[in-house]
């Protein structure tokens, strides 16, 4: 499966860095927050991240910029349709992760994309039985 889009969802620490490695790697992405204050400060932070980049010469200007545009952010699930792959990366708070996969499978976004969620969030029994059966891994 070639991925040309991916979306992700919860831009924390670890999904604004799964989605700075993605825009990286030329892949367009889109990172979905709870409120837009949140998508603004993963944008700010990937933005210093990349900037780091430049500084240390790692990339280009040219580079950093064509990054950032291939980045978008949204509070609404139906933006991530169309994309080929979503990662979940909420909070590991097990009420926000049932929230999201009560109102997030790829049925409710309007996609078929392959789905895939942190590893440490199947890493319990508990948190493995909010998990929906598509994602559920280990018993």
């Amino acid at each position: 499966m070639e991925v040309r889009k991916v979306g992700v969802v919860g831009l924390g620490t670890m999904g604004a860095g799964i989605a700075q490695v993605c825009v990286q790697a030329g892949v367009e992405t889109v990172g979905r927050e709870v409120s837009q204050d949140l998508a603004e400060r993963a944008r700010e932070r990937i933005t210093h991240y990349l900037g780091r980049g430049v500084e240390k010469g790692r990339m280009t200007p040219a580079e950093r910029d064509a990054a950032l545009t291939r980045l978008t952010t949204t509070t609404e699930l139906a933006d991530l349709a169309g994309c080929d792959l979503v990662v979940e990366a909420v909070v590991e708070e097990l009420d926000a992760k049932r929230e999201w996969n009560r109102r997030g499978d790829s049925s409710r976004c309007g996609t078929r994309a392959s789905w895939a969620a942190r590893a440490d969030a199947a890493s319990s029994p508990t948190a493995r039985r909010a998990l929906p059966g598509h994602v559920r891994r280990g018993t």
